[in-house]
């Protein structure tokens, strides 16, 4: 009569002996991931901890045949943000759970063999192990991202609050070093706004970031109460397609909120220029600035044109167009496209109906305050 044969080795009974090979496992790992320069900084408790979480989770998979479900593998993500915010590089840190696994994939080889696992067995635990790497690895990867995007936010954040500090005049010259070191201005307010096409005030941001980092003007650009906001140094930045950019004057880091308030103005004139400063708008600065002149230049040189209806905006852009061109009839009537006699008679009903001397210096002034008020948008007159 045969002797009865031995009962075989369970994958079961391979996996409890496995988990509880933990110690002698973490032996042979640690000796693998202190060669990572990166991870010698780590403290020895926090890697075993981590550690005795990949072994319980290795003979869980080996003794139920199946790998985790991805939502069971937060801490995975959880552990590698840590390791991301300690200064670790991503590649350190997928390269030490590999050793990690690979130590656990060692030894449950050595106790599979020792017990007499059969061999299929023995070959798909061997191929969840490295499943369950490369699970890890795409775990990783989405924390690596979500860090990623933890970090810009962060500094979006930051970038936006300086920004807001410099031009309330409430950061030192260490606040922007931080940002500019060695820098000493002069510096300029910045404000800009899209005019043409979908962009949104990030891309918008962004946009004119580039442009200034390409022309070598030193800034910092951030949004502020939704419109992209910030500071140059001394130089006027360049024009930037789909955006209208109005710039301060040059002044000391503490006057940068009275060079913020001119910003403010010459966005709100909404003027047709690209870019728009002190040096191309100097006297229309002024137009706005006290509420019973603009009043009266508006009443005394606009409304009555405007009383006359369509002849009446014909006479106002006439105007226009013969101040633009320096008061030289000729050129002003080639570019409305008119004999010069047809432009003198316009120019005739012009100081009939307003009672001026376009020869006069004083009314050539009240006449151009009053046409910047009138090209201005309503809102915009009296502020």
């Amino acid at each position: 009569m045969a002797a009865p044969r031995p009962p075989k080795t369970t994958v079961q009974e391979v996996a409890e002996v496995l988990y509880a090979s933990v110690d002698q496992i973490w032996d042979r790992a640690y000796t693998a991931l202190v060669e990572i320069a990166s991870y010698r900084e780590i403290p020895c408790d926090a890697l075993r901890a981590a550690h005795r979480l990949n072994v319980e989770r290795a003979a869980a998979t080996v003794r139920y045949g199946r790998l985790p479900a991805p939502a069971d593998m937060a801490e995975a993500q959880s552990t590698t943000i840590a390791r991301l915010r300690a200064g670790l590089p991503i590649e350190d840190i997928i390269r030490g759970y590999r050793l990690s696994i690979s130590a656990t994939f060692e030894q449950f080889v050595d106790i599979a063999k020792d017990a007499g696992l059969a061999q299929d067995e023995l070959m798909k635990g061997t191929g969840l192990l490295w499943g369950l790497s490369d699970l890890f690895v795409a775990q990783a990867v989405l924390a690596h991202q979500r860090y990623a995007v933890e970090v810009v936010i962060g500094e979006t954040r930051l970038r936006n609050d300086h920004v807001r500090a410099v031009l309330d005049g409430k950061v030192s010259r260490a606040g922007l070093d931080q940002w500019l070191p060695d820098t000493h201005g002069p510096f300029r307010a910045l404000l800009a706004r899209v005019t043409e096409g979908e962009v949104d005030v990030d891309e918008a941001r962004l946009k004119v970031e580039t442009a200034l980092s390409r022309a070598n003007v030193r800034s910092v650009i951030g949004v502020v109460d939704g419109m992209v906001t910030g500071y140059v140094v001394g130089a006027v930045p360049h024009a930037v397609e789909g955006l209208s950019i109005a710039v301060g004057h040059l002044v000391q880091l503490g006057d940068l909120p009275a060079s913020l308030q001119i910003a403010r103005r010459l966005l709100a004139a909404d003027r047709d220029e690209a870019v728009s400063t002190v040096e191309t708008c100097g006297w229309r600065l002024t137009v706005d600035t006290i509420e019973p002149l603009a009043r009266h230049l508006r009443s005394r040189y606009v409304d009555p044109l405007l009383e006359l209806g369509e002849f009446g905006l014909d006479l106002l852009a006439t105007l226009g167009a013969y101040l633009e061109s320096d008061r030289h009839v000729d050129r002003c009537a080639a570019a409305l496209n008119l004999h010069p006699n047809s432009l003198r008679y316009r120019l005739r009903r012009l100081s009939d109906t307003l009672d001026v001397d376009l020869n006069q210096t004083d009314s050539v002034i009240a006449l151009s305050m009053a046409l910047e008020l009138a090209r201005r948008p309503a809102s915009a007159e009296l502020t």
